[in-house]
């Protein structure tokens, strides 16, 4: 048995070459993706264009989509007021001193409906 052979009987070259040939497969199919616009093979005008038509075919998903916008920038806006609107001001607190929902009421005493739901409040 020669130097070169494993106890299977396969030699090192050709194992090394088979590993040079997955590698330069893999290469070659990541190459060829790539140039394909690598998406499955949509460009980035195609994928627009299906998304386009899409949402004109399908506009209930509107509506939702808005709200999850809404919501995304409530929250940004909040983020940096959170801690001030949620610690109440001394006498502020009726109630439970230790209960885990804030109610925190806003209202522009210009507005007559803000003005007459202060009174239920």
């Amino acid at each position: 048995m020669s130097e070169t052979q494993s106890t299977s009987g396969i030699s090192l070259p050709h194992i090394i070459l088979s590993i040079g040939i997955l590698l330069l497969g893999a290469a070659g199919g990541w190459f060829w993706q790539s140039q394909r616009g690598g998406a499955g093979g949509h460009s980035r005008a195609e994928i627009e264009k299906i998304v386009r038509e899409y949402v004109l075919t399908h506009p209930e998903i509107l509506p939702e989509a808005m709200e999850n916008l809404q919501k995304k920038q409530n929250a940004k806006q909040l983020s940096g007021v959170q801690d001030d609107v949620e610690t109440p001001f001394p006498g502020a607190i009726l109630g439970n001193p230790n209960g885990k929902i804030t109610l925190v009421e806003f209202t522009d005493y210009a507005c007559t409906y803000c003005r007459q739901s202060v009174e239920d409040v």
